[in-house]
This record gives structure tokens, C-alpha cells and sequence, in this order.
């Protein structure tokens, strides 16, 4: 720029020139000045920079004819114009310090040349300075991110004689810079956290105010907080899981981008990175014992230092994978069960579950297959879903632990209906009440079939063609209210050679089969059967007198088991009504095992007694009747 000076005769440059010259010089003071030279002034030794301002502050105090509290209003009112220019220009004040100095050692240089000594003085105006105030804490893990839970300022280490610091704030209401006031802490206006800008000042108090320095800084006493952290999807490690590397995910609020979150998982302690107020990660688990209820626990500060209150959560490891095997499947079409038995059934559940609960939901059904004829798809078979299951319970848990006793829906579009509609199923009289399996038929299981609660897949259940049911084995008990095998649709074949099981109670004449299905065909019995009347303890047989069974014999109309010397303690006729002895007491109340027409021979059938003992107990739990 070339700026023109206005003079009088005197060459005394004008008033309005003169303070716009200095003006310019002090805020543009990059640019090159092109001024007349003052008379007597050699800055020989002073820089071209500090030959400006110096020839800036003659021109100022008008070559010796300014007084000098003419230069000293002149000074204040050029800093209070240069403090409005900048607010005007971009709302916050930036003093450049070295323009200062500079300015200040070129009013040395011209005190220095007489006769301008003292021509400036200060002594009465705020010197160029302005307070170098800053930020007191700048919280957090990054203290130069100027983010803070606090707006306390660091008082200004330098000061200026009789002046005090003022400063104003303008905060994230975004209306503008409050009004001047002496500085308290923190430096916010009451509005919510956010952006804020705090300008301080020098003020003597008598109107001479030094040029302003801001500070900005985000204000943040919010605490963070996390609000989600799942392990492996729902809080329950199972063997789907790599124990070694199994994921966990979690989710904040507040929390900024890359700030750590610890944790504790089951005691295993690590950290995440926050990205979008989420967070995820592995952690390994394998040496975490399987246990319900492990502790969860996380910690995280924001940006500002706040910190999270602590996460806690639990979750389950149940890592084991049940044994349980099948042996056996037995079908009672009367009450629709389908009774599965085997081994390891309370690895089905947890401690807390036992016979009542209901496990259904916990299978595969998808890997149970009703095989129609055992011909494996040759003829129609039956895929369950879990919307033809009613219940599925292990009704021994907490004892032998071997019986899973599935009970299908009747209703329509059930299983069981479903069943009903393959023609082999129905064409073989599976589907009315009192009927069961035919001999042919089988149940298939697929690997993964049983699962327990944490949903761990058994590699233990395969298994095919079960309906296991012995064939060549009828079981009639007549404890309790009755029961029979189910096989072969209650039907005796010729073709077959039978071992038949009677269960009595050794000691009482007391016989019921009310709730028992008879069997039909009684007629094809023949030499090579033979009937067992069993006690239903390890206890001999009594008979009349209570003397022990000792002998059996039968003849064309009926077999006897004998109490030798005393009488019969069980008789059964041909047509299968039963009488019980015991004592003086007598049961020939009509019970009656056998239904049809046709009575049998017994005279070529073979007749023998025993107590029960673990060999006849298997026989009669695999036929699927309960002891």
C-alpha cells in the first residue's frame, strides 16, 4: 500500500492521516509502507520493521508537536479500534504478539534519537499486551484436545500495573458474546455444555483496555455411558462357540470416537475402541469354568474425563455338550406319546430342572423321523417340526434319568394328524385309540437332535430303527391300574415265539388292568411261548396260606401257578380273565388280558415264575412300561 499523508505548511501531518497510517501499520503490518523520512531520526541499528513503527509513533506525536497524553489517548483508542475490528472479522480476538514487540521496540528506537525521549509514555495507557490467560484443566486422556469437564481458567502469569483482567464468554446458546465483567470461576454463562469462547482484557479502569486473547474450548460435565455389552450374541457360551475367541459386542452413549473401553468377562480383562458409540471384540473363555451368573463388568471415560458409571451384566458358559444316547422308542396312540428311552437324560437339563420341565423348545425336531414300514423312505415317512410337539419331558429325572416321553399335539394341522394322513400309517390302525406301532415301523434320530439349555448339540443321540420294542416280548402288568406292550398292534402272530411277562404283587390278591390294553390272538399261542408270572419286587410269590409259588402247569382251558399242597396263587383261562390267590383272600374281579375270539392252549405252552431282578426290569422299561 502507499498511503498519502495530509500536511500543514509546518509539514505537521494531519490528525486523521496520521492516526489511519497507524492504523494500517498495526493491523496490516505485513505489507509494505512507503512513509516520508522524519528529520533527525537514524535507525541505522533498527530493523526495517521496528524503522516503521517507529516512524509510525512520530508521525503520531506529530514530530515533537503531539503532547504526550495526546499520543496516550491516541494509543487507546487505536487498541480499542483494533480490538473491534477483529471481533467484527471473525468473533474472537487474536493478538499477534510479535507485532507488539515489534511495535514496542520501535517506540524505543524513537525515544532513543533525540529530541524524542519520552515522547511516548505508557505509564498512563495499558501497555499492547494482551492477558495470557488459559484453559486450567484440560481433562480427559488428551490434554491439548482443549475438550473439558471444567471451565476454569489459569489466571494470566504476566500483568500490568494498576490494570485488572476482564473477559466476556460467548457460549454455545450461540447468541453472542455476554457483556465485560471481572473474570470468576468457571468461565461459562450458564448455558449447557458445549462450544464456548472467553476473551479476557486489560482494563485500568480509567477507559484504557489492553487488546483481547481468546480462548475456546468444548465444555462437557455430561457423564457418559455404556449401555450394552453381550456376550456371544444372548450371554450364553455353548459349544457353538470357539472358547478361544468368542465375541462380545456392546454399545455407549456419549462416548466419543476412539476412546477405550475395560472390561472384566468372567475375570478375563481387556480393552475395545469406540467407534460410532459402539464397541466389539473376542475374548478367550477357555479357562472359564462352565457356570450360570458370570460377572460382566466395564469402564470408560469420555473425552472430557467424565467417567461411565460402571457396566455390569452376567452371562452363562455351558460348554459341555450332552451325552445322552437313544436305545428304544415305544408309541402309545391312546394317550399320543412317543417315549424315547436311553441313557443321560439329565444332561438335558440344568440343576434346577427336573420332570416337569418342558424341553421342547430346546430339540431339533427337524432330526426326529417317524420311519413308516422301517423301509427308510421307501414308503411315506413323517419329519417332525416343534409345532407337532405338546411336551417333551424327562419323566425319570433325578432318578434313572433314561426315559424322554414326547407327547404330540392332536389338534388340526398337528403332528399327529399329519401322521394320520400318510396311508400306511393309518391303513395300519396306528392312529386309533388303543392301537400302537407296527412291528415294521421305526424311529430314526439324527446327531444333534437333543440339545440342552444352553443349547449345546449332542454328538452322543444318533440313532436308527428304534421302536425297539422286543416284538417277541409282551409284558402285562397288573400293579397299579394295568399297562401292556404296545407293539405289533396288540396282536399275537403265529409266526412269532413270545416270552410273556405277568407282573403281580408277590404278597396281595389285589389285580387291576382297568387301564391296560388287551392283546388279541391269544389263540396262535403254541409250544414254543412261554408265560412268566413275575412278583413286582424281589419277594417269592405267595399263594394260599401264603406259602411261596413252587410249581405252574396248564391245561387246554388254563394255566395255574401253584402253591404246592395248598392250592393256585394265579390262575388265567384261556381267555384271558385272571384270578389272584393270596391267604385267605381271593381278586377274581374279571380283570382280563386277552381280547378276540380264540382262547388259548395252554397245555403245550411253556409256564414258569420268577421275582424281579434286573434282567426282567430292563425287559420291562424296554418295552416302555414304568416299574
Amino acid at each position: 500500500h502507499i498511503i498519502s499523508v495530509m500536511r500543514d505548511k509546518a509539514l505537521h501531518p494531519s490528525w486523521f492521516a496520521t492516526q489511519k497510517a497507524y492504523y494500517d501499520l498495526v493491523t496490516h503490518h505485513t505489507l509494505p509502507v512507503c512513509l516520508p523520512q522524519l528529520k533527525n531520526a537514524p535507525y541505522g541499528a533498527a530493523t526495517t520493521d521496528e524503522q516503521k513503527y517507529g516512524k509510525a509513533l512520530a508521525l503520531l506525536s506529530g514530530a515533537d508537536a503531539v503532547t504526550t497524553g495526546g499520543v496516550d489517548e491516541l494509543l487507546t483508542e487505536l487498541n480499542s479500534g483494533l480490538q473491534a475490528s477483529d471481533t467484527n472479522t471473525d468473533g474472537a480476538l487474536a493478538w499477534d504478539s510479535a507485532a507488539t514487540n515489534i511495535l514496542n521496540s520501535g517506540a524505543a528506537q524513537f525515544e532513543s534519537v533525540s529530541p524524542n525521549a519520552d515522547a511516548v509514555d505508557f505509564a498512563s495507557a495499558v501497555g499492547m499486551l494482551p492477558p495470557d490467560f488459559t484453559l486450567a484443566t484440560d481433562s480427559g486422556s488428551d490434554n491439548a484436545d482443549l475438550i473439558t469437564n471444567s471451565g476454569a481458567l489459569a489466571p494470566p502469569a504476566n500483568s500490568i500495573t494498576g490494570a485488572t483482567m476482564k473477559y466476556r464468554v460467548q457460549g454455545p446458546d450461540d447468541t453472542g458474546f455476554g457483556a465485560w465483567g471481572v473474570y470468576t470461576d468457571p468461565a461459562t454463562d450458564g448455558s449447557a455444555d458445549g462450544a464456548y469462547v472467553v476473551e479476557g482484557r486489560w482494563d485500568n479502569g480509567a477507559g484504557n483496555t489492553s487488546p483481547s486473547q481468546a480462548v475456546s474450548f468444548t465444555l462437557d460435565t455430561t457423564d457418559p455411558t455404556i449401555d450394552t455389552l453381550v456376550v456371544s450374541t444372548d450371554d450364553i457360551v455353548n459349544t457353538d462357540d470357539t472358547l478361544s475367541t468368542v465375541a462380545f459386542t456392546g454399545t455407549t452413549t456419549g462416548v466419543e470416537d476412539n476412546q477405550t473401553i475395560s472390561y472384566s468377562i468372567g475375570g478375563v480383562a481387556g480393552s475395545a475402541t469406540v467407534t460410532g458409540n459402539a464397541f466389539s471384540g473376542t475374548v478367550d473363555l477357555s479357562g472359564v469354568s462352565d457356570a450360570t451368573g458370570i460377572a460382566i463388568t466395564a469402564d470408560v471415560s469420555d473425552a472430557a474425563g467424565n467417567d461411565a458409571t460402571q457396566f455390569s451384566a452376567t452371562f452363562d458358559k455351558d460348554a459341555t455338550a450332552p451325552t445322552v444316547t437313544f436305545t428304544d422308542a415305544t408309541y402309545d396312540a391312546t394317550s399320543h406319546v412317543l417315549t424315547l428311552t436311553g441313557t443321560n437324560m439329565d444332561t438335558l437339563l440344568e440343576s434346577t430342572e427336573g420332570t416337569g420341565t418342558d424341553i421342547k423348545a430346546r430339540m431339533d425336531w427337524t432330526k426326529l423321523v417317524w420311519d413308516i414300514d422301517g423301509d427308510d423312505a421307501v414308503t411315506t415317512n413323517h419329519t417332525f417340526a416343534e409345532a407337532d410337539i405338546a411336551s417333551a419331558l424327562v419323566t425319570d429325572a433325578g432318578t434313572t434319568n433314561t426315559t424322554l416321553a414326547i407327547t404330540l399335539n392332536t389338534g388340526t394341522g398337528s403332528g399327529y394328524d399329519a401322521l394320520e394322513a400318510i396311508t400306511e400309517f393309518d391303513a395300519l390302525g396306528i392312529g386309533d385309540a388303543g392301537a400302537t406301532v407296527s412291528v415294521n415301523d421305526t424311529v430314526d434320530i439324527g446327531a444333534g437332535f437333543a440339545r440342552d439349555t444352553a443349547l449345546n448339540v449332542a454328538t452322543t443321540d444318533a440313532a436308527s430303527d428304534l421302536f425297539g420294542a422286543d416284538p417277541t416280548v409282551v409284558v402285562f402288568d397288573l400293579t397299579g391300574t394295568g399297562e401292556s406292550s404296545s407293539h405289533s398292534g396288540r396282536t399275537f402272530d403265529a409266526g412269532v415265539d413270545y416270552d410273556i411277562y405277568i407282573i403281580v404283587d408277590p404278597t396281595s390278591a389285589a389285580i387291576d388292568f382297568s387301564a391296560g390294553t388287551a392283546w388279541s390272538g391269544a389263540a396262535n399261542l403254541g409250544a414254543t411261548d412261554t408265560i412268566t408270572l413275575v412278583s413286582s419286587d424281589a419277594s417269592a410269590i405267595k399263594g394260599p396260606n401264603n406259602g411261596s409259588l413252587n410249581a405252574a402247569a396248564g391245561v387246554a382251558g388254563s394255566a395255574k401257578w401253584n402253591t404246592a399242597g395248598v392250592g393256585s396263587a394265579f390262575i388265567l383261562n384261556g381267555n384271558g380273565v385272571a384270578t389272584r390267590k393270596v391267604g385267605g383272600a381271593t381278586d377274581n374281579s374279571g380283570v382280563d388280558i386277552f381280547s378276540g375270539t380264540g382262547a388259548a392252549n395252554f397245555s403245550n405252552i411253556s409256564l414258569t415264575f420268577a421275582v424281579m431282578n434286573a434282567a426282567i426290569s430292563g425287559i420291562v422299561t424296554s418295552q416302555g412300561l414304568a416299574l
